[in-house]
């Protein structure tokens, strides 16, 4: 949505069949970023916020979150997560096109032994799609399944960096991390259906 503060109008000018959870715009108004909630990973794209013309993706593997615009608007600095990486800050130049990342959380364990969870479906009792994050030891083989059911209840599982499931997995246990009804991120409808007496 867009407010004409002199008007005292509200236009909705984007739509999107994701979530979005993040916005902002650059210090001359000229390069907006929107992010959207895909499914649980998080994907950032720039426009032009007159237009709402595509500018440009980030081109990463991992979520995008918390863009700031440089004062002098040739680089935008953004925050960087996935399972296997603890947050980083990146940044994004406007000139060359390139992403890079400036600063380094450091883990003294290599990222080589985490695993990237794969998203999943599953029917429900009454059909409804579950969708939930499933990881498995790198063997492939598991001695026991944890289940790892999210707070809230009006919350989201994301594939974020998370130490414990980690450490449960190199020590053969699958982790199942379902998004259960009533979940964020999956529009209104889903989230209500554990409202009241659920």
């Amino acid at each position: 949505f867009f407010y004409d503060v002199k008007n005292d109008q509200i236009t909705h000018k984007f739509k999107s069949k994701w979530e979005i959870c993040f916005s902002s715009l650059n210090k001359d108004d000229s390069v907006l970023s929107i992010s959207t909630n895909e499914g649980g990973y998080i994907n950032t794209q720039f426009y032009n916020p007159k237009t709402l013309e595509l500018l440009e993706r980030l081109k990463i593997n991992e979520g995008a979150l918390g863009i700031q615009g440089s004062k002098d608007n040739k680089h935008a600095v953004f925050m960087v997560q996935d399972s296997t990486k603890p947050l980083n800050i990146w940044s994004y130049s406007n000139e060359t096109k390139i992403t890079k990342q400036i600063a380094n959380s450091r883990c003294n364990i290599s990222s080589e032994i985490f695993v990237k969870p794969e998203l999943i479906k599953y029917k429900s009792f009454d059909g409804l799609e579950i969708p939930a994050f499933i990881y498995l030891p790198k063997n492939k083989k598991a001695a026991s399944v944890i289940i790892n059911i999210h707070g809230g209840p009006e919350y989201q599982y994301t594939p974020d960096f998370a130490p414990l499931t980690q450490y449960f997995v190199h020590k053969g246990y699958a982790v199942v991390a379902p998004n259960v009804r009533g979940s964020t991120g999956y529009g209104k409808e889903y989230q209500s259906l554990d409202d009241r007496e659920k």
